[in-house]
C-alpha cells in the first residue's frame, strides 16, 4: 500500500486522511518523523495549483473535529 505524503515547509508529512466537509477538502497529516507532529489542512486552488492552507480559525477548526469524529463514528473513515 503506498501512503501518500506532502511538503509543508521542509517537513514530510503522511496523508493519513483526506475527507469533504461542507464543498472543502481536508488533510489530516502526520508528522513523518515525529508522531506528536499532527496538523489538519485545507486544500484551496488558485491559478489552477492545489495548495494546503492552515484552517481559518478556531471556528472552522471545531467544525471540522466534529464533523470528522461524526464520520468516525458513522464508520465513514478509517481510524
Amino acid at each position: 500500500m503506498k501512503i501518500d505524503t506532502v511538503f509543508i515547509g521542509n517537513k514530510e508529512y503522511y496523508v493519513v486522511q483526506k475527507f469533504l466537509i461542507q464543498n472543502n477538502t481536508y488533510y489530516m497529516l502526520l508528522s513523518t518523523t515525529d508522531e506528536t507532529d499532527m496538523m489538519i489542512r485545507k486544500l484551496s486552488i488558485e491559478n489552477n495549483k492545489e495548495y494546503l492552507i492552515g484552517l481559518e480559525d478556531e471556528k472552522e477548526f471545531d467544525l471540522v473535529m466534529n464533523e470528522y469524529y461524526k464520520m468516525i463514528k458513522a464508520n465513514r473513515v478509517e481510524v
